[in-house]
């Protein structure tokens, strides 16, 4: 087998002269150097490190986010003012007539 490298940075290689019938084949320089030794080169690895770290918490920030905001509830009832909450405790037996009427007077 014989090589010989042309102006273009190609590199002929001749089967021929070991003994078998292939044909002339032409590999680049510059395509070689990539697959030499199996490297990305310029950093390719601790880039995508970086970028699929940065995707993967943006994603679980996201769901977390998406999860609380889902599943909080309102701790204060729609129509506040401390009279009304009086009101619905006293409805729901939370508090007595007399309890009720002081917050009443109290409130007022």
């Amino acid at each position: 087998m014989t090589t010989s490298i042309t102006e273009n940075g190609f590199v002929l290689l001749d089967l021929t002269a070991a003994g078998t019938t292939g044909e002339t084949g032409a590999v680049s320089l510059q395509d070689q150097r990539w697959h030499d030794d199996g490297h990305m080169g310029w950093g390719g690895g601790w880039v995508m490190l970086v970028s699929m770290s940065a995707f993967w918490l943006v994603a679980i920030g996201l769901i977390a986010f998406g999860v609380v905001a889902l599943t909080r509830h309102d701790r204060h009832p729609a129509g506040g003012g401390a009279l009304e909450i009086a009101r619905q405790r006293y409805a729901r037996g939370e508090i007595t007539a007399e309890e009720f009427e002081k917050l009443k007077r109290d409130l007022a």
